[in-house]
């Protein structure tokens, strides 16, 4: 998802999964998402988010990713040229 510069937003189900372990696994993402020391090494993670659905089919994931501004555009081809 995030290799993309449009937003995006995919479901995923995890029927065998227990739902305390997808709530912890959100709350981290949500924790590493703000915090500052890695937000400015990470600033990718504010294009991301996910959130739990814990009724229905099974406990499933939503994972969506915003457009990327044309700085993040920018920023990413640089990244990416740069790496291995």
């Amino acid at each position: 998802l995030s290799e993309n510069d449009n937003e995006n937003k995919v479901c995923l189900v995890f029927e065998s999964m227990p739902v305390d372990v997808l709530k912890t696994f959100a709350e981290d993402f949500a924790a590493v998402k703000n915090a500052s020391h890695i937000a400015g090494s990470l600033p990718e993670l504010q294009r991301i988010s996910c959130n739990l659905i814990s009724g229905g089919v099974g406990p499933a994931m939503i994972i969506e990713t915003q457009n990327r501004t044309d700085a993040e555009k920018v920023a990413y081809a640089s990244m990416k040229k740069d790496s291995p």
